[in-house]
């Protein structure tokens, strides 16, 4: 059986008590009933419920609209307004601290479950963008990183290859049309290299300078996830052993 939102209510005394025998009736835990501001902010951070239902009208140093922007802004607790008579001409600044909904006083049970589901509806697709926002801004820097990758290794370099440390090793290939030799097109390299960048691999380039060959680690995707350490031989890893000509093959 799945657990029962969690919610929290502030609000003058008779509203408090009607209103946490009506939401435990409706399927929510009431995780507290305070009565003031300042209260409902410590509990939203000591809590972090699924939804707090505050009256809009609750007076005190810490008032209703204070206690909702608080909660919202230091804990990321989704607000209900309760607004009655008495505190309809507060709406215009409830409305500023963009609350999930507003319940007005009296309410029926369904009126307010309706209001409540919807809340934390909105909450739930709010989060999944937030996600996938998250992991899009983390495709965009991957995306940059390769591209940055794509640009130093088909650049012009002026003797062909570079050899050394960690961050070299991503700089060493052939561009299109450079060689040595005689007979060489200078495509073979260019063109296996950007087949493996353009499916999502990396090459891994080793060579003792000109005329001494170069060694090629390729490693292929095989799931959404590429290793980033340096390459071993593992499954995966192919190696291939080239001229510095450019036309070395890759298996």
């Amino acid at each position: 059986m799945a657990a029962r939102p969690r919610i929290l209510i502030a609000g003058p005394d008779p509203d408090v008590a009607c209103l946490e025998e009506r939401l435990e009736g409706l399927g929510y835990a009431v995780c507290a009933a305070v009565r003031c501001g300042r209260r409902a902010v410590e509990e939203a951070g000591r809590q972090r419920p699924a939804l707090a239902l505050i009256d809009v009208g609750l007076a005190g140093a810490v008032s209703g609209l204070d206690a909702a922007g608080q909660s919202g802004s230091r804990f990321d607790v989704p607000v209900v307004f309760l607004i009655g008579e008495d505190s309809e001409r507060l709406l215009p600044a409830a409305r500023a601290i963009e609350p999930f909904g507003y319940v007005w006083k009296p309410f029926a049970d369904r009126q307010l479950q309706l209001i409540l589901d919807n809340a934390r509806s909105v909450r739930a697709r709010e989060a999944a963008l937030r996600e996938r926002a998250r992991r899009l801004e983390h495709d965009i820097v991957e995306l940059r990183d390769d591209a940055q990758l794509f640009h130093t290794v088909f650049d012009a370099i002026s003797d062909g290859v570079v050899a050394s440390g960690s961050d070299d090793r991503h700089r060493l290939i052939f561009t299109a049309g450079y060689t040595t030799k005689k007979e060489g097109s200078g495509l073979g390299l260019h063109s296996a290299a950007n087949f493996v960048i353009a499916s999502g691999g990396k090459i891994y380039p080793l060579s003792g300078g000109i005329g001494k060959g170069t060694t090629m680690r390729v490693m292929l995707r095989r799931s959404s996830t590429l290793p980033e350490d340096a390459p071993s031989a593992r499954t995966g890893a192919a190696t291939a052993v080239a001229g510095n000509g450019g036309n070395g093959r890759l298996p």
